[in-house]
């Protein structure tokens, strides 16, 4: 989707870069022989980006976006729990701490986070130090990867219940009940506005 919002973005910013892309490309020059439809579909072009922007600056659109933005993060992030065990991944990975380099084992899923860059999600579950097996032993191992799973699958579910607790299905939908009335309100209190 074009327009849904990150932390410190409304949005909007690539509603707008989408709007002005044709800035740079549009030439009348490039129509050469044909100057009547370099204005005819210009009027055209122009057309589209005026509805186009009327329909992203309607508050009810944007708010629309981010509630499918917020109900597709869940979804994604519920058939993450589906795929664990399918789709876990052990590995090691160096980390100083204290100015002391450890090698860690961790566990990789692929995970939506709208708050992260990566689209996994990595679980530390001890230092390679404390464990004699090597990575390969590891993942052979059904009582690790049954651990690491777990593991995983807690750090899934804490992720899911912080998006939840600002973006669940429930809220989202009394949200949009919400906002519905105080629309209806608003434009109720206009109408009586101009009748007075």
């Amino acid at each position: 989707m074009v327009g849904t919002k990150t932390v410190g973005n409304t949005g909007l910013q690539s509603f707008n870069a989408f709007l002005e892309a044709d800035k740079e490309i549009v030439d009348k020059n490039d129509f050469g022989f044909q100057m009547r439809g370099f204005e005819f579909y210009s009027k055209k072009l122009k057309e589209a980006k005026s509805v186009y922007k009327e329909l992203y600056s309607n508050e009810v659109f944007v708010d629309f976006l981010d509630d499918i933005a917020a109900i597709e993060t869940l979804m994604l992030q519920y058939r993450s729990l589906y795929g664990i065990q399918s789709n876990l991944k052990l590995g090691t990975l160096k980390r100083t701490k204290d100015g002391v380099q450890k090698n860690y084992i961790v566990a990789r899923c692929p995970f939506y986070n709208p708050n992260t860059v990566k689209t996994e999600i990595k679980v530390y579950l001890g230092t390679t130090d404390k464990e004699s097996r090597s990575i390969e032993e590891l993942s052979k191992d059904p009582k690790f990867i049954l651990k690491a799973c777990d593991e995983v699958f807690k750090g899934m579910k804490a992720i899911i219940e912080k998006q939840e607790s600002s973006n669940s299905v429930g809220g989202i939908m009394n949200g949009r009940i919400l906002r519905e009335q105080m629309r209806v309100n608003r434009l109720i209190k206009e109408s009586n506005l101009k009748l007075k």
